[in-house]
């Protein structure tokens, strides 16, 4: 298996079977920062857990850090969760691995050098990244249909009934009242002493900071007229944001799971 420290040729010089694939590296050396060494290593030394974006493709994964050679200029990263081959390494892919932590996230850009498989393990070099470190602001949102619809269920709403989430994310959440709610519930209104309850999770206490509504008149399309609203959590401590993520995560990767199963019947 691929060490935590060293370079690629002593790394994988002792393994029974190494394949490489992809683009050779590019010679010139990349200007290398002591903070993102720094950033780099500690993610790697830690074995964190890091969210990972690919480009033309809208999936969320995971991986983690193996390593950090600021020397050649180069990260090398596990295969992704789930391994449904999102990545190649035989051309240059642009991929986003994003690591939180709260109100904080590190955002690491590169591409995907290539490939390298050993003794039925595969890992990818990345070319040296661009770092960033941002205040988070968006989150990964979860969109609410199907099997999920009863996993996911706010109560306490006073006088309106909640239909169902529309979706969910660690810092918000998207639901639908029953009627036109909206001389009650607009932007701006606080709804107090609701609870979350998610599949799995302990029930969160929590108020909404309602930030948009409108009303959706469907019935003549064969639909329930409904009021639609969106706001930020409030309340909620930094375990539950965390917990609402992992349940994100799972749900993302359950239906994933299901696409790829369908994806091989069809064929």
């Amino acid at each position: 298996m691929l060490g935590a420290s060293g370079n690629a040729s002593s790394t994988v010089a002792g393994a029974k079977i190494v394949r490489e694939y992809g683009s050779k590296p590019k010679t010139e050396q990349p200007e290398i920062r002591q903070k993102d060494y720094l950033a780099l290593f500690q993610l790697m030394r830690d074995h964190r857990m890091l969210k990972l974006k690919v480009r033309g493709d809208n999936h969320i994964y995971q991986t983690v850090l193996l390593e950090v050679n600021a020397d050649e200029g180069y990260l090398v990263i596990d295969e992704p969760f789930p391994a449904d081959g999102v990545l190649s390494g035989n051309f240059r892919q642009d991929v986003v691995l994003e690591y939180e932590r709260e109100g904080f996230s590190t955002i690491i850009r590169s591409v995907v050098e290539m490939r390298i498989e050993e003794d039925g393990d595969k890992y990818f070099r990345l070319a040296w990244p661009q770092v960033e470190e941002v205040q988070r602001r968006d989150q990964f949102r979860l969109d609410v249909s199907g099997s999920w619809v009863d996993d996911i269920v706010i109560s306490g709403v006073d006088g309106q009934q909640v239909i169902s989430v529309l979706d969910l994310s660690a810092t918000g959440v998207r639901v639908a009242f029953a009627g036109n709610q909206v001389e009650s519930i607009y932007a701006g209104t606080y709804l107090s002493n609701l609870t979350l309850q998610l599949s799995g999770c302990d029930p969160m206490r929590f108020n909404i900071d309602i930030t948009h509504c409108h009303y959706v008149p469907d019935a003549e399309l064969g639909g329930i007229q409904s009021t639609i609203a969106g706001g930020r959590f409030v309340g909620l401590s930094y375990r539950e944001k965390q917990a609402i993520q992992r349940f994100i995560f799972s749900a993302q990767r359950s239906e994933r799971r299901d696409q790829l199963e369908q994806a091989e019947i069809a064929a």
